[in-house]
Formats: structure tokens, sequence, C-alpha cells
């Protein structure tokens, strides 16, 4: 898998760093605007504690920048009334199906202390391979993590693949002002999921929107009507078949979604029965993945 992605290499035009971007090159090339102008955008976000921010990147079709431009983002400002908060749960009182195969043990910690909880299968036969820390660049997000002995391939591929997946994930975290604190352990699993391989950009860009509450969604209504009569024959993990299509017929009814709204609007057009937020989080995910959306985040300007 690793062979597969291409890193796309640029000169940040404000830190005067060498940066990378990790891409898929088949869905790249499948990018709408390839397709129209030769050029698809990309926002890459960097930096430490005392400077992070973002560039805006125009990539051709042969792999090569462009254009890289400064964008602002937004720093998350902190509430005096704190956020919903999850204090110490385990992962029995958050979903009793799942059993987690990247850690055994993930303790998620945000300054302030609008979330807290511990995720860690009370029985599994793996055993422990190393502890680590993962921490945001501007620090107010921390991620303990106990990573698996893999038995069946490298541990260290795992658990450096893994690492980068949680590095992801805390930055958006760390940068959403306004967090989607009920998919939190969903996207949790979806990372569990697919932790064996490193993140894309896509994979970023699904992870920062699932997040951020205020994010806001543009169907591409067009596509999303195809998908709605041929939805049934869609296999999306944890979704059902109805449901793809279901929620692909509605969103394609849409201008525009928010986030925020997302669980109130696909709610009844789930099968009854349904785990909500696992609904959600894989069939968006799915129509991410294959650009069904046009997405802009709350913290990008």
């Amino acid at each position: 898998m690793e062979e597969q992605l291409r890193e796309v290499s640029y000169l940040c035009t404000h830190c005067k760093q060498a940066q990378r971007l990790k891409i898929d090159p088949d869905l790249h090339l499948q990018r709408r605007e390839i397709g129209i102008n030769g050029l698809a955008t990309y926002i890459d976000i960097h930096g430490d504690e005392e400077d992070v921010h973002g560039v805006k990147l125009s990539v051709d079709a042969n792999f090569h920048v462009r254009t890289n431009s400064l964008i602002k983002i937004s720093r998350k400002k902190q509430s005096s009334a704190p956020l919903i908060p999850i204090p110490g749960m385990k992962i029995k009182e958050l979903n009793t199906r799942h059993t987690w195969h990247s850690w055994m043990r993930l303790e998620l910690e945000s300054k302030g202390g609008n979330i807290k909880f511990v995720l860690e299968n009370d029985e599994t036969d793996a055993k422990p391979y190393k502890e680590q820390e993962y921490k945001s660049s501007i620090g107010a997000v921390t991620c303990k993590i106990v990573h698996v002995d893999d038995p069946y391939g490298d541990s260290d591929e795992l658990m450096n693949n893994t690492g980068e997946w949680i590095t992801v994930f805390i930055k958006y975290l760390e940068l959403a002002p306004d967090l989607h604190v009920d998919l939190i352990p969903e996207i949790l699993k979806f990372i569990d999921d697919r932790a064996h391989f490193p993140p894309t950009y896509t994979d970023e860009t699904i992870l920062a929107t699932l997040m951020d509450r205020s994010a806001i969604l543009i169907p591409y209504r067009e596509s999303l009507q195809k998908i709605a009569r041929y939805g049934e024959t869609i296999r999306v993990p944890s979704v059902d078949s109805k449901d793809v299509a279901n929620i692909a017929k509605k969103l394609s009814t849409l201008e525009q979604v928010k986030m925020s709204e997302i669980q109130e609007i696909l709610r009844e057009f789930m099968r009854e029965g349904a785990l909500e937020e696992e609904v959600i989080v894989n069939a968006l995910g799915y129509f991410l993945l294959i650009q069904q959306f046009e997405t802009k985040l709350s913290f990008v300007n």
C-alpha cells in the first residue's frame, strides 16, 4: 500500500521548510478539478506551537505543485464553558461490539478538561508492544497509546502507521473550534479499521470534516442521485446498503449542509436499529472518499 501513495513535495512560502503531502494517485486523477482545469486544490496545515499555518496547493495531473499560497488558520477559541465531557469511559460503555486491533489502550485528553476518555479492550489475546505519547502541534491535545504486537505482520509498521493516523486526528481535534464530540469514538473506530495503511490527504480531509461541527458540505447532487439509484449494490463497511442509498438520496436534495445538522437530517433515513454515529461516520467517510462533496472547514479562511 505504501508504494501506491505519491508524495507531493513543496517548499512552504511561509516557513521556508520542505513539506510533503501523501495523496492517492488514483483519487487525485479522478478529482473533478483535474478534468475541468488540470489542477486539484489541497490544503496542507503544519507548524508548531508558535506558528501553525496553512498552505493552499494546486497540483497538476503529473503530481507537480503549480501554486503554493499561504492561507489563514483560525486558532481554536477557548470557551469558559467546557464541551460535553466523556470522563474516563471504557470501550464497553461506548460500543460493546468493537474490539480494538491497532492498540490495547488509548487515552485521549485535551487541555482544560474538555475531553478525556479511555478506550481499551476488556479481554484480548493481543500482547503489548510499545507505549507512546502523541501531542498536537499547539500542545492542547495528548494521546497515549499502548500499541499491540502484531502477530500477522510488522509491529513497527503498524505502530508507525497508527501513529500517523493519531497525529492527524489530534491535529484536527485541536483546530476545530466546535467539535463533533458524539462522533469521536466512531472516528477512532474508523481509524482502527484502516491503521494497517498510512493515511492519505483524502483520509485527512475525512477526519477533519467529520470532527468539525461547523464544517460545510456542498453535495455534488447529480452524482449522489446516481448513487441513490444504485446504492443498494454498494458495499460500505458497517452500513446497510439501503442506508447508503437513502442517505445519498437525501443529501442529493440539499444545496449544502453543516456537520452540526447531519445527525438530525439523516436519522430518519436509517433503518431501524442502526447505530446512528457509526452509519454517519462510515457513510459520509465513503462519500468523501469518492469525492461527492465540496468541503469547507470552519478554521480555514
